[in-house]
């Protein structure tokens, strides 16, 4: 029962990092600053082109071992290794929900971003008052939280 409850735990914590960094990502992937986008491809395709396990091994392997020493160098408390097992879970759902969020505000027509343009909204109140709202209906069926339960 303990372990069930941890997976739990670590599930439901990996899905909401994971619904963060996608939002992120998915914004990014359809910015213009070119540094953006292209951070959020970047980022889209290493992280889906490998598989969870290889990622879960770097995480745990390399990057915990490296981060805890270094921890450890300075005194400082270490980070239990679950975490680095709900990082690499939460990367890697992200990679998948920035997908999901770029196509729900590409699906989107052109003509309400231009509607909002020429109501004199910025870009970014064009994004949050007008795209993503509309957005949001698109893109809830098909992420992780809502098929998860």
């Amino acid at each position: 029962m303990q372990g069930l409850w941890l997976t739990i735990k670590v599930s439901v914590i990996a899905t909401l990092f994971g619904v963060f960094i996608g939002l992120f990502a998915g914004i990014a992937r359809v910015s213009t600053n070119p540094f953006f986008r292209w951070a959020a491809v970047t980022y889209v395709e290493i992280i889906r082109g490998s598989p969870l396990l290889v990622q879960i091994f770097i995480w745990y392997f390399v990057l915990g071992t490296l981060i805890n020493s270094i921890l450890a160098q300075y005194g400082i408390a270490q980070i239990p290794p679950l975490w680095y097992g709900v990082v690499s879970m939460a990367t890697f759902a992200g990679a998948y929900v920035a997908e999901i969020v770029r196509a729900g505000i590409q699906s989107i027509h052109r003509g309400q971003n231009e509607a909002a343009r020429s109501l004199g909204m910025s870009a970014p109140q064009a994004m949050v008052h007008v795209i993503l709202p509309q957005a949001i209906r698109r893109i809830l069926p098909p992420l992780p939280v809502s098929s998860s339960a």
